[in-house]
């Protein structure tokens, strides 16, 4: 793929870590662009960003992350955004789970709104709407205990 059209998530995890010395990052299909709300028809168009970046081109262009999940073929190739809810909560509560393994102080999870909005509804917050999108540049802060 051509410079032009490497994945933004990534290009922003790299500008927030710059410079910092213990940042470990890591990329995961779990991550991965997600509609909100569901259903989605899987038929339907879906836009550029809304795919997801292969995972040889990420490997390739992205060499400071580290792929989670990297034997999962099918969850590389048709990511989360197709996942029924049952499916989401668990492809997601899986990733949750190896965050808190890590026992890190600290985690940034960079994703698009749709993904982040599904993530909070997995953390337990309810009658959440696309008026709770975080917008351009926005963030949301969680914290597990």
């Amino acid at each position: 793929m051509s410079s032009a059209l490497r994945c933004r998530t990534l290009e922003t995890a790299q500008l927030l870590t710059a410079g910092l010395s213990a940042a470990r990052m890591y990329v995961s299909p779990r991550v991965g662009p997600r509609m909100f709300p569901l259903p989605i028809n899987p038929a339907a168009h879906v836009l550029g960003c809304d795919r997801l970046y292969p995972l040889a081109a990420m490997v390739r262009e992205f060499p400071g992350f580290t792929p989670l999940d990297a034997d999962d073929a099918a969850l590389w190739q048709d990511g989360i955004n197709t996942l029924d809810e049952i499916g989401f909560q668990t492809a997601g509560g899986q990733l949750l789970a190896w965050l808190q393994s890590q026992e890190a102080s600290r985690v940034f999870l960079i994703a698009h709104d749709g993904t982040i909005i599904n993530y909070r509804t997995l953390l337990g917050e309810t009658r959440l709407s696309r008026a709770d999108f975080p917008g351009e540049a926005g963030t949301c802060r969680t914290v597990l205990t």
